[in-house]
């Protein structure tokens, strides 16, 4: 199973969870999961490469704050220290609020976390 895979797994349980895309009518709430490609965390003097990393952004909606905010604290309870490939994942800082995305009808709230796991 992909690290990818895994990750997606973690959130199973949690709310709709949309893969890369969003259906032109979700269900709310739901997490959206973009990933990354994985870049070297480490390289040895020649280069070689001895760690990489896999990034991936969630984004949390909701049909307002209070749900916005609900399913925010079930995604960090279920990625803050899971392990994907054997490896810790971990919350990446961005200290965002939740928001309100007033552009689609009726206007949902929104808040993106980013997550990181080093693979060897």
């Amino acid at each position: 199973m992909s690290a990818h895979s895994e990750f997606l797994a973690l959130l199973s349980g949690i709310a709709n969870v949309h893969d890369g895309d969003v259906p032109d009518t979700p269900l709310l709430p739901y997490v959206l999961v973009m990933g990354s490609a994985q870049s070297p965390s480490k390289r040895a003097l020649s280069r070689d490469v001895h760690g990489r990393v896999e990034r991936w952004r969630t984004t949390v909606v909701g049909a307002n704050q209070t749900s916005a905010h609900i399913i925010c604290r079930k995604v960090i309870a279920a990625l803050e220290g899971a392990r994907v490939a054997g490896q810790r994942v971990e919350a990446v800082p961005n200290v965002q609020h939740i928001m309100q995305d007033l552009d689609v009808s009726p206007p949902v709230s929104y808040a993106v976390l980013d997550w990181r796991v080093t693979l060897p």
